[in-house]
């Protein structure tokens, strides 16, 4: 098998660009409250 990257870590990457535009949706709320 060829393929590095392994599905684990693709599902990784992709739950951390989830979280980090999750991340980035809460500070803007806590910004537009302050």
């Amino acid at each position: 098998m060829t393929n590095t990257i392994t599905p684990a870590a693709k599902a990784g990457g992709i739950a951390g660009d989830v979280l980090r535009s999750y991340i980035e949706r809460i500070e803007r709320l806590e910004e537009e409250k302050a």
